[in-house]
């Protein structure tokens, strides 16, 4: 399968650990009833959101109900076919139906610390861009067959 690309430019890092939790996939959350599903990467508010790879936008809303905090969704085309991306936290520049390619701005990160009030003092949420993405395999290559 293809390597997709990175979703913020400029490129600051991955979210790691902080002071607010871990922003690696599969991180505890809830304490431990359920895990992360997705890569932070950092960001400043105001930077681009780029389109992982060539894609067709599905689905632009809110993160969260309450909140202004962006969600954009993408199925891949092309050789991305099998991928999906759901991006949170970014205030988009694409409506459901665009057609994009790999690295084209899509949107620009919003402030998901402020919304969680952990964007002061010393124990500070690095603000980010979380990338959930699925792909479709063939069940067949995973699949145990009686004998």
């Amino acid at each position: 399968m293809p390597k997709i690309g990175y979703i913020v430019s400029p490129w600051r890092g991955l979210r790691g650990h902080d002071a607010h939790g871990d922003g690696n996939f599969g991180a505890s959350r809830s304490d431990g009833l359920r895990h992360h599903k997705g890569v932070d990467y950092l960001c400043r508010e105001g930077d681009i959101c780029v389109s992982p790879f060539d894609g067709l936008i599905k689905h632009v809303g809110v993160a969260y109900a309450d909140s202004t905090l962006g969600s954009i969704h993408i199925q891949g085309t092309g050789i991305y076919w099998p991928y999906f991306a759901k991006i949170l936290y970014a205030a988009a520049d694409v409506a459901a139906g665009q057609v994009v390619k790999r690295g084209q701005k899509i949107g620009t990160c919003q402030n998901v610390a402020l919304y969680h009030r952990a964007d002061v003092g010393d124990h500070q949420m690095g603000n980010h861009l979380h990338l959930e993405l699925t792909a479709a395999v063939d069940s067949q290559r995973y699949m145990e067959v009686p004998h």
